[in-house]
């Protein structure tokens, strides 16, 4: 479970009392925290990258100004496996007009500006098995000084500009995904 109050890995509950003596034959169920979800501290100002933490993958976003040259995203706690830095694609460069497509089986991990304002940027995929794409996704539109976050859950699975030359107005789509322990 997500926990704004333990860390991942610390487990919550389980069916055994601890230091209860088991045979090999049971069974053991735990409920563990995978942490909680956060936006990142800094904005990808003018250029460069803004990614979520190795564990995490991008769950909304945020334009910080009317020309969205300040970026910052909402990331929640997955991994697709035991390592997620292996599981990097990026997409080509786009202008403000331009949709990054969903890619299959994928959530989006960073967002890249090539240059001030962001008019051209690029986004990091991680890859993800267990993402459920049947009818089960949802497309939201952003503005500036708007927060965007999918609903628990759910990841940004596809990004796209919607208008502007600093793509002042934008979309996401958001789908569900089984997080796994990092």
């Amino acid at each position: 479970q997500l926990s704004d109050r333990y860390e991942a890995g610390v487990i919550l509950e389980q069916s055994i009392a601890p230091q209860v003596e088991t045979t090999s034959s049971e069974t053991v169920d735990v409920v563990f925290s995978l942490g909680s979800c956060y936006w990142t501290h800094q904005f990808a100002q003018r250029f460069g990258l803004v990614s979520c933490r190795s564990g995490a993958a991008m769950s909304g976003l945020f334009c910080g100004n009317k020309n969205c040259g300040l970026w910052q995203l909402h990331c929640c706690p997955y991994s697709a496996g035991p390592d997620p830095e292996a599981e990097l694609t990026e997409s080509d460069w786009i202008s403000p007009t331009g949709q990054f497509k969903a890619r299959k089986g994928a959530v989006l991990d960073s967002l890249e500006c090539r240059e001030s304002g962001c008019p051209e940027m690029r986004t990091r995929y991680l890859k993800s098995p267990n993402l459920e794409r049947k009818g089960k996704c949802s497309t939201r539109q952003g503005k500036p000084w708007v927060a965007e976050v999918c609903d628990e859950g759910n990841y940004v699975s596809a990004f796209s500009c919607r208008s502007g030359k600093n793509c002042s107005d934008w979309e996401v789509t958001c789908c569900p995904a089984e997080s796994v322990p990092p």
